[in-house]
């Protein structure tokens, strides 16, 4: 209820109604919030200067009214405000439960976060140790082959002696060990893609190949000779004992 000359002071931002029985005047003055600052106050009195018909010394008294008054009172008057406003207070609220609710966001974010790592870990840790248990029986394989090609190797290598004792002679395994070598360099040079090392090694394996078979000649004829004239003795000892040139 308004009593008549006595001043009501209500929030304009906030809906508000005014009833009477009987046409009754009313004296309705708009102030400036409590929450807009000086800075905004000047630059509103400047800006609509020219509207009031303000003059240069107007508008610097009227600021300079404003700066001293923000500094006594009006920053007590927003701070009364803000204690005793419905409207400060719901708005105040509703930005707090924005944080809030964005800070349980990012909580909650942070813990989905967190389990899915730990999933994730789990996941990688099977991953790993099964890739391990792969790995351990890619290696195992590889071993038995080796092992198989040893044997292989080892059973070929007496076979051979049998067959053809001059074969074991230290020169003739020396000239296929050299060959052997010069393969190894050419497949790797072609891996490398280096073709003129590969193509000087291609060369030098010629020559080793005839070198090799002059090599094996000369060691079986010297064993055949040995042989006719009685002293060739065991496979194993003219393995050992090089023929002489």
């Amino acid at each position: 209820d308004l009593m008549p000359k006595v001043p009501m002071v209500f929030d304009f931002c906030r809906e508000a109604s005014l009833e009477a029985e009987s046409a009754s005047p009313v004296l309705f003055v708009q102030a400036w919030h409590p929450e807009f600052a000086a800075v905004e106050r000047t630059a509103e009195v400047r800006t609509r200067a020219k509207v009031f018909g303000l003059s240069d010394d107007d508008v610097k008294e009227v600021t300079k009214m404003i700066n001293d008054n923000a500094k006594k009172n009006w920053d007590k008057s927003a701070k009364l405000w803000r204690q005793d406003s419905e409207s400060y207070g719901a708005v105040s609220k509703a930005l707090q439960d924005e944080v809030n609710a964005e800070k349980k966001k990012e909580e909650e974010a942070a813990e989905a976060k967190r389990k899915e790592d730990e999933s994730n870990d789990e996941e990688r840790k099977a991953a790993l140790e099964e890739l391990e248990k792969k790995r351990k029986a890619k290696r195992e394989m590889e071993e038995e082959k080796e092992r198989i090609r040893l044997e292989r190797k080892k059973k070929l290598e007496e076979e051979r002696m049998k067959r053809d004792p001059w074969l074991m002679v230290p020169e003739v395994k020396k000239a296929e060990e050299l060959l052997e070598d010069l393969k190894a360099q050419r497949r790797d040079a072609n891996a490398k893609l280096e073709f003129d090392l590969s193509t000087s090694l291609t060369k030098d394996i010629s020559k080793a190949e005839r070198e090799l078979k002059k090599t094996i000649k000369k060691a079986k004829k010297e064993y055949k000779k040995s042989q006719k004239a009685g002293d060739a003795g065991t496979p194993e000892k003219a393995a050992e004992e090089p023929a002489s040139v």
